[in-house]
C-alpha cells in the first residue's frame, strides 16, 4: 500500500471557485513542483498530519505520523463524512496533489467505492500524472499559473495538453489568481490555449490573499472581467 506526506484533513466550507460555499472535506498534501510567489504553504513534508474533528479548528488537532497509508486516509475521510451525516465532496489540494499520482491513483477507488464526489485542485502542468486519475474525478478546479507569478517561466505546452485531458471532466473550471504584478495581457496570452477545446470552462478570476487580506485591489479584478466579457461574449 502506498503512502504520501499529509499535512491536514479537515471539513470546511470551500471559499475558491464554482464550488464556493460548499460544505467539504479537505485531503491537504504535502510537496509541490512550483514556487509561486504568493503561495502560503510550506514545501515541506511535516513530521505528523492534523486531523480535525470539527468545521471549526478551533481544537488542537490529532496528530498521526507521515507518511500515512492510502487505505488509512480513505478511512480518515469516510469517518468525517459520516460525522457529517451528509454526502460531502472530497477537496484534494496541496500543495500540488498530482506530485503524488501514484497515491491518489490508489486512493480514489477506495472513495468512489462509496460514491463520494472528488475536487482536485491543481497547477495544471502535469498532464500525465493528471491522465492516471481521470476517470475518478467529478470537478478540476485548474490554476492558470501566469509568468509573472512563477518567477516568468512559462508553462504553455504542459497546460495545452493538461486542459486537453481535463476536458472530459464535466466539471472543470479555470482559476486566475490576480496579483498586483500579473498583467492582462500575459493573461490574453495564456487564455489563447484554451482555444484547443471543445468545451468553454468557466474562468473564476480570485484576488490574491495574504495573511487572510486581499492582497491586490478589486479594481483590477473587475477589470479583467469586464475585458473578458468582451472576449467570451461580446458584452461588456
Amino acid at each position: 500500500m502506498l503512502t504520501a506526506p499529509v499535512i491536514e484533513i479537515f471539513t470546511s466550507v470551500q471559499g475558491e471557485g464554482l464550488l464556493v460555499g460548499e460544505r467539504q472535506v479537505f485531503l491537504r498534501l504535502a510537496g509541490c513542483n512550483l514556487d509561486c510567489l504568493y503561495c502560503d504553504t510550506s514545501h515541506s513534508a511535516p513530521t505528523y498530519a492534523s486531523l480535525y474533528s470539527s468545521d471549526t479548528r478551533d481544537h488542537s488537532p490529532e496528530k498521526l505520523a507521515n507518511p500515512l497509508a492510502s487505505g488509512q486516509v480513505a478511512r480518515l475521510i469516510l469517518a468525517l463524512i459520516q460525522q457529517a451525516g451528509a454526502s460531502l465532496t472530497i477537496a484534494v489540494t496541496g500543495g500540488e496533489p498530482l506530485t503524488r499520482s501514484d497515491f491518489l491513483a490508489e486512493l480514489f477507488p477506495r472513495l468512489k467505492e462509496n460514491k463520494q464526489k472528488i475536487l482536485l485542485e491543481t497547477n495544471g502542468i502535469l498532464p500525465e500524472s493528471l491522465a492516471r486519475v481521470i476517470q475518478y474525478l467529478d470537478y478540476i478546479s485548474m490554476d492558470l499559473k501566469l509568468p509573472s507569478q512563477v518567477n516568468g517561466a512559462r508553462y504553455f505546452a504542459e497546460q495545452k495538453s493538461f486542459l486537453e485531458i481535463a476536458a472530459q471532466v464535466p466539471g472543470l473550471y479555470l482559476k486566475v489568481i490576480v496579483t498586483e504584478s500579473a498583467t492582462y495581457e500575459e493573461l490574453e496570452d495564456l487564455l489563447k490555449i484554451t482555444r484547443v477545446l471543445s468545451v468553454s470552462p468557466p474562468i473564476v478570476l480570485q484576488p490574491v490573499t495574504i495573511a487572510g487580506e486581499l492582497g491586490v485591489g478589486t479594481k483590477k479584478a473587475l477589470e479583467w472581467q469586464r475585458k473578458l466579457a468582451k472576449i467570451f461574449t461580446g458584452s461588456c
